[in-house]
């Protein structure tokens, strides 16, 4: 695999605002996922603000897609509960980490709550249908499959679509430096690409979240 950065010298702030952590539609609160749609529209887990913001390309505020505007977290299937991990499908629904409530959340576009598709609310451990932390997820878009780094658990998780448990694709021996163990592991990329023959070249958006701020 082969990574490509790009950083602008100069950063600019495309959202929230500089040193200001608040719950206002144009800020943040530790600002932590982040993903595009086709439109360029912005989708960011805001952590601390329990919540998932949409920001349209230009735009001076954010809307809540997930979670509450309110910032108030909880276990319900419309709250979230420190969300790290976002992502879309090709029809605009939502997956999010939901990481202090163990679970993932599915969020069809424009509903005002969530369904749990991975993990059990309020419960962290280690079995296959549980999650401990979850916080990058990604998706093969081709058969539904959810790739999970679980945090907390030291290992990657593989779910199929609509299953109720999932299995170890990488770690879950524990802590640790050998080729078969992790160390809280936070992020997860899947590449389409299968051929051994071919490298698979992931472009990372030069989008950094600093407090309660995203710049590029």
């Amino acid at each position: 695999t082969s990574i490509g950065v790009c950083w602008n010298s100069t950063a600019i702030t495309v959202t929230g605002m500089a040193g200001v952590e608040d719950v206002a539609a144009d800020r943040f609160d530790r600002p932590f996922g982040i993903t595009l749609d086709s439109s360029n529209a912005l989708y960011i887990s805001d952590q601390n603000n329990n919540r998932v913001q949409k920001w349209l390309a230009d735009a001076s505020t954010g809307t809540t897609v997930a979670g509450q505007a309110s910032a108030v977290g909880g276990t319900a299937s419309n709250s979230l509960d420190t969300p790290s991990g976002v992502l879309l499908d090709s029809s605009g629904n939502i997956y999010v980490a939901d990481t202090n409530n163990f679970r993932i959340q599915y969020w069809s576009s424009g509903a005002s709550s969530g369904t749990t598709i991975a993990g059990i609310t309020g419960s962290a451990s280690s079995g296959n249908n549980e999650l401990m932390n979850p916080y990058g997820i990604a998706r093969d878009p081709s058969s539904g499959t959810l790739y999970i780094a679980d945090q907390s658990n030291h290992r990657m998780m593989s779910y199929l679509a609509v299953a109720s448990s999932g299995t170890v694709a990488a770690g879950g021996n524990g802590l640790g430096t050998s080729k078969t163990q992790l160390n809280y592991p936070v992020g997860v990329y899947f590449c389409e690409n299968q051929s051994a023959k071919k490298k698979c070249k992931v472009n990372v958006p030069p989008l950094v979240s600093r407090y309660g701020i995203l710049q590029k």
